[in-house]
């Protein structure tokens, strides 16, 4: 299944489905990471979850 960027706007509108596993620490480092990679050179990000609706991407700066 493809998966559907959407833009940042629309994902309050979104279900997002829970992960079976807690994932909170490697998260929190790919977070930093990204909040760096925004902060210091302008890029954005690629972040990726899961819906009611099937798999959707994000692409953004994370400040």
């Amino acid at each position: 299944m493809p998966i559907e960027i959407v833009e940042k706007e629309h994902i309050s509108y979104l279900n997002i489905i829970n992960a079976k596993e807690d994932h909170s620490l490697e998260l929190r480092t790919k977070l930093d990471e990204a909040q760096r990679l925004g902060n210091e050179f302008k890029a954005k990000a690629v972040i990726t979850f899961n819906t009611t609706i099937g798999p959707k991407r994000v692409d953004t700066t994370v400040w």
